[in-house]
């Protein structure tokens, strides 16, 4: 993701937390202290947005703005957190089939689901870190 996706996917959150609180342009512009023209600019990504404002249109929308810098390659903290919930599953689910199988019970895929819904969560955990800007 280049720094134009990153700060357009930032933006879109922005954006989508001050629809929740039911605000519109002006009642942002008025709370960071510039024209209703300027924060469609910003939402737009018309204008170029500096981290200051960036991070004055967040606290207008009751949200913080969470900037990560985490070296290329090195998982980032959300990565590390679901891998790790991953193994955890994972030896259990092995350890649950050795059970099973010491016991002679039938071995129709137990966990199968399990393992189908941690490679989801690891896929949604990828997508939700880009559009943190953690890559």
């Amino acid at each position: 993701m280049d720094d134009a996706e990153q700060l357009r996917a930032v933006m879109r959150a922005l954006v989508e937390r001050r629809r929740e609180l039911e605000l519109k342009q002006s009642d942002v512009a008025e709370r960071v202290g510039v024209t209703q023209q300027q924060v469609s600019k910003w939402e737009a990504g018309a204008s170029g947005l500096p981290l200051e404002s960036l991070q004055r249109y967040a606290r207008a929308v009751d949200a913080h703005l969470v900037i990560t810098v985490t070296p290329t390659g090195v998982p980032n903290a959300h990565e590390a957190a679901l891998l790790d919930a991953i193994r955890v599953v994972r030896e259990r689910v092995a350890d649950e089939r050795k059970i099973r199988h010491d016991r002679g019970e039938p071995m129709t895929e137990y966990g199968a689901g399990v393992l189908d819904g941690l490679d989801q969560a690891w896929l949604a955990g990828k997508r939700a870190t880009r559009l943190e800007g953690e890559s």
